[in-house]
C-alpha cells in the first residue's frame, strides 16, 4: 500500500469532523431526507430506549445469577472452612469470622498446614483464634 492510499483510507474513515454530529440526510435526495426526518420525529428515541430497557433487564438478570452463584460458593466454602477448623482443633464457628474478614478455604488450609499454633502467621497470631481441643 502506498502512502497516498493510506491517506485516502484515513480520509474515508474520518469523513465527519470529530465532535460535531453527523447529518445522516446529507447525501439523501430531498424526498428521502424529508421522509427520514418525519420518521425520526415520529419515533424519536424509541429504539434507543427499548434497547436500554432490554440491556437493563439483561444486566439485572446477570447480576442476580452471579449473586446466586457466589452465594452458593460462599456457603460451600464456609462448610469446607468449618471442616478444616474442626479437623485442626479449632471451633468451627470461627470459620464464619474468618470468611467475613475475606479468608477463603484455600488460604485457611495453607495457614493450617504451614504455621504452628501461636507462631507467626497462625490464626492465633493474626486473628486471635485459639485451638479448643
Amino acid at each position: 500500500m502506498t502512502k497516498n492510499e493510506n491517506v485516502s483510507t484515513e480520509n474515508v474513515l474520518s469523513r465527519f469532523e470529530e465532535g460535531k454530529p453527523a447529518d445522516p440526510t446529507e447525501h439523501m435526495s430531498p424526498e428521502d431526507a424529508a421522509e427520514w426526518k418525519r420518521k425520526h420525529q415520529e419515533h424519536k428515541d424509541n429504539f434507543k430506549s427499548a434497547a436500554e430497557r432490554i440491556a437493563a433487564r439483561f444486566l439485572i438478570a446477570l447480576r442476580n445469577r452471579i449473586a446466586t452463584r457466589f452465594a452458593s460458593f460462599g456457603a460451600r466454602d464456609l462448610r469446607e472452612m468449618e471442616e478444616l477448623m474442626e479437623n485442626h482443633g479449632y471451633d468451627p464457628k470461627d470459620a464464619k469470622k474468618l470468611q467475613d474478614e475475606g479468608m477463603g478455604s484455600y488460604e485457611l488450609e495453607h495457614r493450617l498446614k504451614t504455621t504452628r499454633p501461636g507462631g507467626m502467621g497462625s490464626l492465633e497470631y493474626t486473628h486471635r483464634i485459639h485451638q479448643v481441643k
